[in-house]
């Protein structure tokens, strides 16, 4: 009876480790990834306080983009939106509300910033990308975008808000990655345009080229400027599609659909269309500008590759020659050294044997008793 409980113990104490194991070996195979989204979105968007601010009371927190902007919460599913908070400050006897949104990751945040951002805003160095006009100042950092409205600028209010924004949690890695594609316009026309993400977007946008000719089921990134020229206003549009042939195949229909943005006459050029397509980005330019202005403006739009070479090259050092059979010359003389010492320690324990207690462990009688046959006759 005895020895059945031992085995049932046994058994038992083999089953907790397993499932323990097990326990530990599921933890590990979480996607770290989904890890590091999980916690960002887990955090609390507003810090309590800040510059001597004082979160009151009757905040609001909601995962509904129809709360956080009931005219716009489409669009605001475009970017990704995931949750939002909103909270009212007070210090003695001023007040300031904050509006903060979060994304899926910086692209959905940097869409959403340059949606609402307007043209005639100020640039600020708040996080990622700032903008002001007056006592309303947006940002926003890696994917959360900020919106604060004050009820008065005073000298310190920079160095408040940059203090609300290093309190704002943040992502890493390639969550906090923004879009390049703004990087291919002239700065002129980068600091206003509006990245697109879905049709909505671009629809609700004053713009001539509307959902209908981009095809977002390709999943293109959209990007859309305006440029004052000496005949008026035009819009610039990148269209950047996951691959060159999709972009090609696109650019033929596209540029179908801009003749009808030819002028009528050979003087004017108030309804210029003008195409470019450089590797998957295709770039177009609408409205009243010369053509002369709008193929010099196409002409500063150029895609650039980025090429990673993980081909090996077979010239590092172990890939050398040389570097082989020094290494094995060295591994022989290690070999030789070490049966050198061994053998020495061998025979010398012997002899020590030998000379201090002889027949005890070494050259015993028995051990060198040998069968001996006397074959002759």
């Amino acid at each position: 009876m005895k020895k059945l409980n031992s085995v049932l113990v046994c058994c038992a104490l083999v089953l907790a480790l397993s499932t323990s194991g097990l326990a530990q070996s599921k933890t590990t195979l979480v996607d770290p990834k989904q890890a590091e989204k999980k916690s960002a979105l887990g955090d609390s968007l507003l810090p309590p306080s800040f510059a001597g601010w004082q979160k009151a009371a009757g905040g609001r927190s909601s995962k509904s983009a129809d709360v956080a902007d009931p005219a716009n919460a489409q669009i605001l599913r475009e970017y990704g939106f995931t949750d939002s908070e909103t909270a009212t400050y007070n210090r003695g006897d001023r007040k300031l509300t904050v509006i903060a949104e979060r994304f899926g990751d910086t692209t959905g945040a940097y869409g959403a910033f340059t949606f609402y951002r307007q043209p005639e805003m100020a640039r600020e160095k708040l996080c990622d990308q700032g903008a002001s006009d007056g006592t309303h100042v947006t940002f926003h950092c890696t994917n959360v975008l900020v919106d604060v409205n004050l009820d008065k600028v005073t000298a310190m209010s920079a160095s408040e808000l940059r203090e609300l924004a290093a309190s704002i949690p943040k992502v890493a890695g390639n969550l906090a990655e923004a879009p390049k594609i703004a990087l291919y316009l002239p700065a002129n026309i980068r600091e206003n345009s509006k990245y697109l993400a879905g049709p909505i977007a671009l629809d609700k946008l004053d713009s001539p080229i509307k959902s209908s000719q981009v095809n977002f089921s390709l999943s293109p990134e959209v990007l859309v400027g305006k440029v004052r020229a000496q005949d008026g206003i035009a819009t610039v549009a990148l269209i950047q599609y996951p691959t060159p042939k999709i972009a090609q195949a696109q650019l033929k229909s596209l540029e179908d659909w801009g003749k009808s943005f030819k002028p009528s006459t050979t003087e004017g050029s108030l309804n210029e269309f003008s195409s470019k397509r450089s590797g998957p980005i295709i770039a177009l330019v609408m409205g009243e500008i010369a053509d002369s202005d709008a193929k010099t403006l196409l002409s500063n739009i150029n895609y650039d590759a980025e090429i990673t070479w993980s081909e090996p090259t077979y010239n590092g050092a172990r890939d050398n020659i040389g570097s082989l059979i020094y290494n094995d010359v060295v591994l022989a003389l290690i070999i030789v050294a070490f049966m050198f010492v061994v053998g020495i320690a061998f025979g010398g324990f012997r002899v020590f044997m030998k000379k201090f207690f002889p027949g005890k462990l070494v050259d015993r009688p028995e051990d060198v008793e040998f069968i001996k046959l006397n074959i002759r006759e």
